[in-house]
């Protein structure tokens, strides 16, 4: 776009010196007045001939690549958002296996809050929700015990109701935060 705006501005200044020359010659009719006027055609045919053959080109070569920019930026967009679907059909299934397992899975926050909890790990803790809630609030003998493991811990647990858990902390980076969680096995 910018070559064309060159292009007229070379062609008005190359008009304007030749209509100058052109009437500055215009006194007499001579021999110089014909050679000005002929040089004055010629350069507008040049003008026409040039802009016809290097200016449309070009323009045809910009308005391709702007076509195929926008096409990859297309494939892109079609890219991710093939991606995103694949995500959260991912992670739809991994919530519904923890739903289903007979292990209890309980997922913390940075803030030691959970975020999630699944239907076994209620039973175990004798809770009937505990998103939003932190494990110290919880009464449960187990609840307890599952605060006092370190990183990367596993210990077994038996509660006053002769029930024997095993329960390990781990932890999971997402977006570069870690986040703590417990699994806990019922053993009897």
């Amino acid at each position: 776009m910018r070559l064309r705006y060159f292009f007229i501005i070379l062609a008005v200044l190359q008009l304007s010196v030749w209509a100058v020359m052109l009437a500055f010659s215009f006194d007499v009719r001579s021999v110089a007045f014909d050679v000005v006027e002929a040089l004055t055609v010629a350069n507008i045919v040049f003008l026409i001939y040039f802009y016809r053959r290097v200016l449309k080109p070009i323009d045809s070569i910009t308005a391709g690549f702007d076509l195929l920019k926008e096409q990859e930026f297309n494939a892109m967009l079609a890219q991710l958002r093939s991606e995103r679907l694949h995500n959260q059909e991912q992670n739809h299934l991994l919530n519904m296996l923890i739903e289903c397992s007979p292990m209890g899975v309980v997922m913390m926050n940075s803030e030691d809050k959970i975020i999630l909890a699944n239907t076994a790990s209620l039973k175990m803790l004798e809770e009937k929700y505990a998103v939003g809630a932190r494990l110290e609030d919880f009464r449960s003998p187990l609840a307890q015990n599952l605060l006092t493991l370190k990183q990367g811990e596993s210990a077994t647990v038996r509660t006053r109701q002769s029930m024997i858990y095993r329960c390990s902390k781990h932890s999971f980076v997402d977006s570069g935060v870690p986040h703590p969680f417990y699994l806990i096995e019922s053993l009897t």
